[in-house]
């Protein structure tokens, strides 16, 4: 059935970019601090990572809160 292997690759596709829409929130809303957003998510540091890469989420390391002057 090809039309069911289309219905299932659109629901992942779909999956894939809703959870990359609340990660980007989420990563935006904590300043792209990793811990605080597993936290929120209640999820693992590593696994944020994880997802984070799967995502392609450029995350600036050592940028965050810090200020120009």
């Amino acid at each position: 059935m090809n039309g069911g292997e289309t219905k299932t690759r659109d629901l992942k596709e779909a999956l894939h970019a809703y959870e990359k829409e609340i990660l980007l929130t989420v990563l935006h809303e904590n300043c792209y601090n990793i811990s605080k957003s597993a936290r929120v998510l209640g999820i693992s540091r590593q696994n944020l990572q994880h997802k984070i890469k799967r995502h392609h989420i450029a995350v600036a390391h050592g940028t965050a809160g810090s200020t120009q002057g």
